[in-house]
């Protein structure tokens, strides 16, 4: 046999031989490479609302507000304050002319001090049985009416001075100095502008899922329409005792305190939120296939650990309606078909169908 033909054999014995092994790795290196883990179809359970907001129009107006007068007619002698002008609380706003009214407090003092000298003198002398019980007690009436005259000329006095009752800001100015102005007759008005009022109502219907006591510790913001970007907190001030009869509605009033930077005036418009924690049961209701063991209100079921896709067995309480109550919490991933055939421990990967649809 040639030469020739001797090599070509060996070339091609060796070329089937070095075919035969890289087939045999291929195949070992793939089989090596199969996922053992078991396709398994999965859901996640959903970020479930925790709270309900309920909206309502409101309306501002000043917590405090006063038209303040002075008790005592006379001529204004001072009035400084203008509109618009911060109060502090008993600041002086307005005072009258005193004359009149230091002339009379010393015609008062003088009479009871001459009526307190003749009861004295009376006591002494019926007490030496020189004048009759009937005496002393006439004279102890006009030393007690002359008492009164006196505290009364000291009240009238100190009404001739106007001062504010709370911090606040003067809205309105009803006199001028000089002029006279009878008792109770307005000379400026006053509100408070650091503390708010809001105020809306409340639908009759809505009470039974907003009731007082719920109100009173919801999570309360004010969105003023001015400020659409703010949501300031309120809270609960007053609820009317009875509907009105028109609206059918209770009237609601909060409380809101001004922000330094906010021009907050009373009439403003605005809305109530009011945000209301929901129950913690989360409502939902597994497939037939999720659930593997169940008894007594309580159900198993499975979790895929993301971490290790590994299986955990979870226990969840259930409703009357089979709904689950607790048990699982968003993000967890369930199993919700074949639940049975599978067990604790066991390697899982999310089933995807083919084509990735």
């Amino acid at each position: 046999m040639p030469a020739t033909k001797i090599r070509s054999g060996f070339r091609l014995i060796s070329l089937i031989t070095l075919a035969a092994l890289l087939w045999g790795c291929e195949k070992a290196q793939s089989e090596t490479g199969v996922d053992a883990s078991t396709p398994v179809k999965l859901m996640e359970i959903p970020q479930l609302k925790s709270t309900k907001t309920h909206q309502f129009v409101a309306q501002v107006s000043a917590s405090k507000q006063a038209q303040l007068a002075f008790q005592v007619p006379g001529e204004i002698a001072m009035l400084e304050v203008r509109m618009g002008q911060d109060i502090k609380q008993g600041q002086l706003l307005a005072k009258l002319d005193q004359q009149d009214y230091l002339l009379a407090l010393a015609a008062m003092q003088a009479n009871f001090e001459l009526q307190q000298a003749r009861l004295k003198r009376a006591r002494q002398l019926f007490e030496k049985h020189l004048v009759s019980e009937d005496s002393l007690d006439q004279t102890q009436t006009a030393y007690t009416e002359a008492q009164l005259n006196l505290q009364q000329a000291q009240t009238d006095l100190s009404y001739t001075e106007l001062h504010a009752p709370f911090s606040g800001v003067i809205s309105i100015t009803h006199a001028k100095t000089y002029q006279f102005v009878d008792a109770k007759q307005a000379v400026v008005s006053m509100l408070n502008n650091q503390d708010f009022d809001i105020d809306f109502s409340l639908p009759v219907h809505l009470t039974t899922e907003l009731n007082i006591d719920n109100l009173k510790h919801s999570n309360l913001k004010v969105r003023l329409s001015r400020f659409d970007n703010l949501l300031l907190p309120a809270s609960f001030k007053e609820i009317s005792t009875k509907p009105d009869a028109d609206t059918n509605s209770y009237k609601v009033t909060l409380t809101i305190s001004r922000p330094p930077s906010l021009n907050i005036l009373s009439g403003m418009s605005g809305m109530v939120h009011i945000e209301q924690a929901l129950t913690e049961q989360l409502g939902l209701m597994l497939p037939l296939g999720a659930i593997y063991s169940q008894r007594n209100g309580q159900a198993q079921i499975w979790r895929m650990n993301e971490t290790s896709q590994l299986l955990e067995a979870v226990s969840v309480l259930l409703d009357a309606d089979d709904r689950i109550v607790s048990g699982i919490t968003p993000g967890d991933k369930i199993v919700i078909a074949g639940a049975k055939n599978l067990k604790a421990g066991q390697r899982v990967r999310p089933w995807v169908k083919e084509g990735g649809i």
